[in-house]
């Protein structure tokens, strides 16, 4: 989930309580970034560097593909583009 556009849409208090309680489900995994991922991410970044892509999307495509994931929950049609399927 962005959180951004939660914050822009929804407002502050919900973007706060919809991580709160992300963060507090045992059932959803979170991956924190480190400097490999970055550095993948910057790697993808050159490589697509004319594309309308955020880096936030860069990050996630090269954590996916660091953990052999091919589907993506999004309404971003960016993973699509990348080549993840995308759900729904």
């Amino acid at each position: 989930m962005d959180m951004t556009l939660l914050q822009s849409k929804k407002g502050l208090p919900v973007a706060i309580a919809f991580i709160d309680k992300i963060r507090k489900n045992k059932s959803i995994r979170i991956f924190w970034v480190d400097e490999s991922i970055f550095d993948k991410a910057l790697s993808i970044f050159r490589k697509t560097s004319d594309s309308q892509w955020s880096f936030t999307d860069y990050t996630s495509f090269a954590l996916m593909k660091d953990l052999e994931i091919t589907e993506a929950f999004t309404l971003d049609n960016h993973f699509k583009q990348a080549g993840f399927n995308k759900l729904p």
